[in-house]
């Protein structure tokens, strides 16, 4: 507000200095010229022989008396202390008038501060829909978005952000009251039927995504098969309750939408893998059974073969609990994020020695024999997530040759930041 008015104030000082200066400085000495110059115009026209000296006489005692008798003068002093008033009143009047009228309708408080960013839709990486607010808290952006809604309660899309803005504080409570009222005034739209159900489940001790929360995720898809929020969350629920099959299938129809520098296709491309690595481990049929090709799930080696042998460096031994998962994947080292081999065991294993062949890859048309080059890397996971955490411990190789024969080396000693 303040570089508002700052820039108004300017701005109106330049428009009346333009129109009121001519004013005042005319009326100061117009009568005084024209006088001046009514008197040379006489005294020349004798001086040509245009007028006798008898007009001359006449003529410059015409001028006096509307001049030298003090009317003229006395008039102008007048003149002028009343246009000074009234350029006095309108220099206040006007920018003060402005300034009310701006306050009263307008938004000053978008001057004050950039509004919330737009809260995307796309939260298929697990992490919260509203990523924070451009140039405030974002608690001050959530005050701002309940006093508008105070004031505007049928705006739907500002129940929404205000909705995810709350998710993105971990009020789900709230979060759930507030995507309710978007619910309540269009329940046909399934972005917000969505979001409304995701809340419901997060509001839930359990966290499951089952019952009423699910049956509008699977209605609002019906009318958005591609609604990537409802995919996901479609996908979780049936990871949740160990339908990896039904998870691998609802994920993979995320992964054809998103381009190769999405910010969500590695999350995505991770959670197929931690599905594909629980089928891998003894639910091949129910894999077959939903169509899941083949060389989606670990089998018999063909192709290029990579050896890796993997330890705990002994600074780092401390840091690995029992019941921590061990990830060990590669990936291309020029081409997609998600890995091309993965298998997934218990740390509590290690050190360990394991092959990684083209019946290991997360996607049937995407495997080791595709790409020359590729990176081997090697994650003790605490949460047991295949979406790599702060703390979790990792070794990641250089390039190397899919066809060599040597076998590669991990030592596990980073901590993922």
């Amino acid at each position: 507000m303040i570089v508002f008015m700052v820039v108004t104030a300017l701005v109106l000082v330049a428009v009346l200095a333009y129109l009121l200066l001519p004013a005042l400085r005319g009326r100061h000495i117009g009568s005084g010229d024209d006088v001046g110059r009514r008197r040379k115009a006489v005294k020349t026209a004798l001086a040509e022989g245009v007028i006798s000296q008898e007009e001359f006489d006449s003529k410059m005692a015409a001028i006096a008396g509307s001049s030298a008798d003090g009317q003229d003068d006395a008039a102008k002093p007048a003149l002028t202390t009343s246009t000074k008033l009234v350029a006095a009143i309108v220099a206040l009047a006007l920018p003060i008038g402005a300034l009310l009228l701006y306050r009263q309708i307008g938004q000053p408080d978008a001057l004050d501060m950039a509004a919330p960013t737009q809260m995307p839709a796309n939260t298929v990486s697990g992490q919260s829909a509203a990523t924070g607010a451009t140039g405030m808290d974002m608690s001050m952006a959530i005050s701002s978005l309940k006093s508008k809604l105070e004031k505007n309660p049928g705006d739907v899309d500002g129940w929404l952000l205000l909705g995810r803005a709350y998710k993105s504080v971990e009020s789900n409570s709230e979060a759930s009251d507030a995507l309710a009222k978007a619910y309540a005034l269009a329940p046909e739209r399934p972005e917000i039927e969505i979001a409304y159900a995701e809340a419901l489940a997060l509001a839930n001790p359990s966290r499951r995504i089952d019952g009423k929360p699910l049956q509008m995720i699977k209605h609002a898809l019906a009318a958005d098969p591609s609604n990537q929020d409802g995919l996901w969350l479609l996908g979780m629920s049936a990871y949740q309750n160990g339908k990896y099959a039904d998870a691998i299938l609802s994920w993979e129809k995320i992964l054809v939408q998103l381009g190769p520098d999405s910010d969500v296709l590695e999350s995505v491309t991770n959670m197929i893998g931690d599905a594909k690595a629980h089928l891998a481990g003894g639910d091949a049929l129910a894999a077959t059974a939903a169509g899941l090709a083949p060389a989606a799930v670990a089998g018999p080696a063909s192709g290029p073969q990579i050896k890796v042998h993997v330890v705990v460096a002994e600074r780092q031994m401390q840091k690995v609990r029992p019941g921590d998962t061990l990830f060990i994947y590669a990936k291309a080292a020029s081409g997609p994020p998600m890995p091309i081999a993965i298998q997934k065991l218990q740390a509590s294993a290690l050190p360990i020695t394991v092959t990684l062949t083209d019946g290991m890859g997360m996607m049937p048309s995407m495997n080791l024999s595709q790409f020359p080059k590729v990176i081997i890397s090697a994650r003790i996971s605490r949460s047991g997530n295949a979406i790599a955490q702060s703390g979790d411990l990792q070794a990641v190789s250089p390039v190397i040759d899919v066809g060599q024969r040597a076998t590669v080396e991990l030592s596990i000693d980073q901590v993922v930041p």
